[in-house]
């Protein structure tokens, strides 16, 4: 499909689900993918950067979807109000699955996963009590598809200095750092293919998850596993026109294996302006 005709196909897909399967009455998204709050610190003190776990418990057989959802499918939404002079950063998404559905890919998570708010405190911090607000907004799907919104409230304390001892990191949230991607540094676009050089070491199979940008489609991969590196080399199209006036940019990751904790490498590559 033309590019500017995808968000068309996904409403529409969308909406036949509901219509062939509509929902039934005990059936919630707010139920069916629960939503807790868990922060990394057990107090915030000056310049300090923490994150605040936004975690789903998904019911079985359903399932959310990654940041770019895949051919059908929406992608969870998260905003946050902060205090004043709190910087919020951009969500940090674990490695995400794939879901088959005949033609239909789509890329996202079951059972459960765990997303990630980076938040910088500000350089001047009292003794006190911070709240934050987060608003949570849910697609899940399984023969159906159900929307819905969740808000919560988190609150921490403030410190005026660093503390001479710092609580760890609670055990869960240690672990779930590891589905986070890594940076692919190398990475180049040479005769309409994109390269991308990362470390593989005894792995000897990946997956490729694009992430859908204005004007680009990433066809097929293929991989090379060799000396204990992985290189993945992919056919990119261009859509210029359909570009919504942003920078062309090429995106996706990488994972290795198949389970979620085991490496995986996330890249974003603009593409140049020609020359006139």
């Amino acid at each position: 499909y033309p590019e500017g005709e995808i968000s068309i196909l996904i409403e529409f897909l969308v909406l036949s689900t509901f219509l062939a399967c509509p929902p039934q009455e005990d059936e919630t998204a707010e139920g069916l993918a629960k939503v807790t709050l868990q922060a990394d610190t057990g107090a915030i003190h000056p310049g300090q950067t923490f994150h605040i776990a936004v975690q789903f418990e998904i019911a079985p057989q359903w399932h959310i979807y990654w940041k770019s959802a895949g051919d059908s499918g929406l992608p969870i939404e998260i905003e946050v109000e902060a205090p004043k002079e709190f910087q919020v950063g951009e969500t940090l998404w674990p490695r995400p699955q794939s879901f088959v559905s005949g033609e239909f890919v789509d890329y996202g998570y079951e059972e459960k996963a765990i997303l990630f708010i980076p938040v910088k405190a500000p350089s001047n911090l009292k003794k006190s009590l911070v709240t934050f607000r987060i608003t949570v907004g849910i697609f899940v799907c399984s023969d159906i598809c159900l929307d819905g919104q969740v808000e919560k409230e988190m609150t921490l304390q403030t410190l005026p200095r660093e503390p001479k001892e710092t609580n760890p990191v609670a055990t869960n949230l240690r672990k779930e750092f590891r589905a986070l991607p890594k940076k692919a540094t190398e990475v180049r676009l040479k005769d309409s293919s994109i390269y991308i050089s990362v470390p593989a070491d005894t792995h000897r199979s990946a997956v490729f998850f694009p992430i859908e940008t204005p004007g680009v489609r990433i066809g097929k991969a293929s991989f090379i596993f060799e000396g204990g590196r992985l290189e993945m080399i992919a056919p990119v199209k261009f859509f210029p026109k359909n570009a919504l006036g942003k920078p062309i940019r090429i995106a996706g990751l990488i994972g290795l294996g198949k389970n979620r904790f085991d490496p995986s490498f996330e890249f974003s590559l603009e593409v140049p302006k020609k020359k006139n």
